[in-house]
């Protein structure tokens, strides 16, 4: 499956503002992308792609490209954490997928890991609570989100509030 697949190769921007991506492993191929529409969070494409093994029959399709956390944002980080509810703390995110935060009230640790694009940390001190943390726009410092606490002892009342995190260091 594509989801699941990965490319590499070479990009440029054509004469009329198209991303035009070459790839260098996997047959060559040829992807234009036409940007339609953006948002803070997401870029809604249309893309041509050609293969040089059929340049005659080019296929074209439409894509969504929306902003993600990745492993490489997170792991070794040290972020400060902010709610829109007045929380605050430090969170630390080792390479080894554990994290590490001290709020205002308490010391929590767990795992984390990368989901969908999303940050899911699993606390395994202080109830197995997860957040999940889905980035908001396309800014990497501060990085903008909504954060889902599930309480295993209400899994159908998660609490949702907007977050803030600064990158303050590496670890």
């Amino acid at each position: 499956a594509l989801g699941a697949s990965v490319f590499s190769g070479t990009w440029t921007v054509d004469a009329n503002g198209n991303l035009v991506c070459v790839t260098t492993a996997g047959g060559n191929h040829t992807v234009t992308y036409t940007l339609l529409d953006s948002t803070a969070s997401a870029m809604r494409v249309s893309a041509v792609e050609l293969n040089p093994a059929d340049p005659n029959n080019p296929v074209s399709y439409s894509a969504t490209f929306t902003v993600a956390f990745t492993v490489e944002m997170i792991a070794g980080q040290k972020l400060s954490y902010s709610s829109a509810g007045g929380s605050t703390g430090i969170i630390e995110f080792s390479h080894d997928g554990s994290w590490r935060t001290t709020t205002d009230t308490a010391t929590y640790i767990g795992t984390w890991s990368i989901v969908d694009g999303k940050l899911v940390c699993v606390t395994t001190t202080g109830g197995n609570h997860t957040i999940t943390y889905t980035l908001l726009a396309a800014t990497t410092n501060p990085m903008s989100a909504s954060a889902s606490e599930v309480n295993p002892a209400d899994p159908n009342n998660p609490a949702i509030s907007a977050v803030t995190l600064n990158v303050l260091s590496g670890l």
